[in-house]
């Protein structure tokens, strides 16, 4: 009764709802397998974290492990460890999950071709992934980025011409050059390598004397069922017809449809875009016969391969490689963006973190001999440090050669360029690199994320009762109650991160974990940042405040509503005010990057154009200042304080229509 007297009952209603989900007889240390904990909303009522909320959860708690970014973040993120992982035999059960890949890589190498004849000055995409999907006998393919898999127009056919398009496409190759460019000489030779040992081995599948897996290789029986049969492009978003269809009906047993994803202009991770099109196109796990694998060139990212287990769990044939690379925010932005019926469900989560309490994996050169005291995890593998781990994120190679009676290496011109005469044997890999020998480009020395915890400090200090003290004078918008709080428990040695995840379970204002962080630290320091500008001292007594928070109920007022909404992704305004972003073309790069990455600080005022700024400023009458900053990625003081000497003070919309009407 005390509590709802000081707090009111919607406070009380959540703080309780931040405290059950974390009764687990240590109350005060949440287990990072446990489902990110829903909020309660002003109004008392369970309102679930939304979509983005939930990546924002995870991605938080991924980095409590994967705390070191390397390359600057172009690598991504990761332990202080990783695993080296040899080259292994595909057979006995692998071979269709083989096969897939080494497709993915011919079909990767066709486009790259077909960009080299371009002959542009300016490559329009960074690709860097193909991966390939097997289901009912049929095979799709996406890449990172649309345009790849557009360059394949000129290749479709309906079957029904005797065209071997598939043939074709997989016959056009980026020059030996065009493959080594920009690469390390170890790096330039295994990729040429793997490439060339795609090709001869998809040829050898379909020798008429003595073909390689002639039974157990589920890929190459779609590839031998192509001819007759179309090779499309599919946009997901609109595909010609329905995706179920597509994916079901006999008709298109051994078709090759090339997948892209026309609502999402930028990189979408392909095996992505592939869940994507089993999930729209409403396939039943009942309606997938037969082998059922996605495989691409390269391991896919712990987000991806946590999607991928999230899949498996419906879908329980599906195959894909459980070893994981590294972690990217972009990865499970864009799936948040675009599955949130993925991110939302607590498996995922759990999917996530049991795969970051581990470590991710990278390939030793093909050429490289697995060392003697290499564990067998599926495949010789073996802990190095993750500055060792190879830069190019393959999947492990096999460990045979191919070989065929005939001299060619090259698929030939014929219509039937994948059918050969040629008797295939499998040749054991020669090889002639230690595991100290192996000169692949490596990540090198990762940097500390800037935001992470090491798990040491994962140790709560804070009590119950004292988070419950923490909690009331934030709702109270009490200042001195509040720093008293701070101060106490950062003195008994709680860090202000501890602090700040304390104030994030209870506020609903959508303020950044790092703007609350900021909030934290001024009151424990005493510090406003304006301290020199403004000549005083720190530790004054009147650091000014938000203007949000929970009615307390202890003031009273005859006010009928200032009429100002919150902005929110799900509104009109928000959708009007992002057409205008879009618009504005340095800005639009700039939240871009934020949205990316939520670790990037603030959008500064100034990369606002003129156009921008007037029409934020006119929204002033209907939306909040707070709510339009936040979804801008923009500090808020900043950004009312320019709008303000610019464009004057701002008048809700309901004080302005009873001023027309008087």
């Amino acid at each position: 009764m005390t509590l709802q007297h000081s707090i009111g009952n919607q406070a009380v209603a959540r703080l309780h709802a931040a405290t059950s989900a974390r009764d687990t007889g240590l109350p005060v240390q949440r287990s990072p397998l446990d489902p990110a904990p829903v909020q309660r909303s002003p109004d008392a009522d369970l309102k679930p974290k939304s979509a983005r909320q939930q990546a924002l959860s995870t991605h938080k708690a991924v980095k409590e492990h994967w705390d070191h970014s390397y390359g600057g973040g172009n690598q991504g993120n990761g332990p202080e460890e990783a695993h080296k992982r040899f080259s292994r035999s595909y057979r006995g059960g692998d071979e269709a999950a083989q096969t897939l890949s080494h497709q993915a890589f011919l079909v990767y190498d066709a486009q790259a071709g077909l960009r080299e004849q371009e002959e542009s000055e300016e490559e329009s995409v960074n690709e860097r992934e193909v991966q390939g999907m097997l289901i009912n006998n049929r095979l799709l393919f996406a890449s990172n980025f649309n345009e790849s898999m557009e360059l394949f127009e000129d290749y479709q056919t309906d079957g029904k011409d005797g065209r071997d398009a598939y043939s074709e496409i997989i016959g056009t190759h980026q020059s030996d050059q065009g493959r080594e460019a920009n690469l390390p000489n170890a790096d330039a030779r295994e990729y040429v390598d793997r490439v060339k040992r795609a090709e001869l081995k998809t040829k050898s599948l379909f020798s008429k004397t003595k073909p390689r897996n002639p039974t157990g290789d589920a890929t190459a029986d779609a590839l031998r069922k192509r001819h007759g049969k179309p090779v499309m492009i599919v946009d997901i978003s609109d595909p010609p017809k329905p995706l179920k269809h597509l994916l079901t009906h006999e008709d298109y047993i051994g078709a090759i449809f090339f997948i892209t994803f026309g609502e999402e202009k930028k990189l979408v991770h392909a095996e992505q875009k592939l869940m994507l099109a089993l999930h729209r196109s409403g396939v039943t796990p009942e309606e997938v016969r037969g082998p059922h694998a996605i495989m691409g060139r390269y391991r896919g990212c712990l987000c991806c391969t946590a999607a991928l287990k999230y899949y498996q769990s419906r879908f329980t044939g599906l195959q894909f490689d459980p070893n994981p690379g590294f972690y990217y925010w972009t990865s499970l932005a864009n799936l948040y963006k675009h599955q949130d019926h993925v991110v939302n469900d607590p498996k995922f989560h759990e999917n996530m973190m049991e795969l970051a309490r581990g470590l991710p994996s990278s390939s030793a050169l093909s050429r490289v001999e697995p060392p003697a005291n290499a564990e067998d995890r599926h495949g010789p593998q073996l802990t190095e440090p993750a500055s060792s781990a190879a830069r190019r994120g393959y999947r492990t190679s096999s460990d045979t050669e191919g070989e065929t009676e005939t001299d060619s290496d090259r698929m030939d011109t014929d219509s039937d360029r994948m059918d050969t005469d040629g008797e295939y044997e499998p040749k054991p890999r020669a090889y002639d690199l230690t595991y100290t020998e192996d000169s692949a480009g490596k990540l090198g020395k990762g940097s500390k994320a800037q935001n992470s915890r090491s798990r040491a400090r994962a140790t709560r200090i804070v009590s119950p009762e004292g988070k419950e003290e923490i909690q009331i004078a934030y709702l109270n918008n009490d200042t001195e109650a509040e720093t008293n709080a701070y101060r106490k428990w950062h003195e008994k040695g709680a860090s202000q991160a501890e602090l700040r995840d304390i104030v994030m379970e209870v506020d609903v204002s959508d303020r950044s974990e790092t703007a609350i962080y900021s909030h934290v630290s001024r009151y424990v320091t005493g510090r406003t940042g304006h301290e020199k500008r403004d000549n005083t001292e720190a530790g004054r007594q009147d650091i000014k405040r938000r203007k949000t928070g929970v009615n307390t109920g202890k003031k009273e007022s005859d006010s009928t509503g200032t009429g100002w909404q919150k902005m929110t992704r799900d509104s009109d305004g928000w959708q009007l005010l992002l057409a205008r972003v879009q618009a504005d073309s340095v800005f639009y790069g700039e939240w871009q990057r934020r949205e990316s990455d939520p670790d990037l600080g603030v959008i500064p005022f100034s990369k606002m154009s003129p156009e921008l700024a007037q029409y934020v400023a006119d929204q002033r009458s209907t939306y909040t200042v707070s709510s339009m900053a936040g979804l801008l990625h923009m500090q808020e003081k900043t950004t009312r304080t320019n709008l303000v000497k610019t464009y004057g003070q701002a008048k809700p919309l309901a004080a302005t229509s009873a001023q027309g009407a008087s």
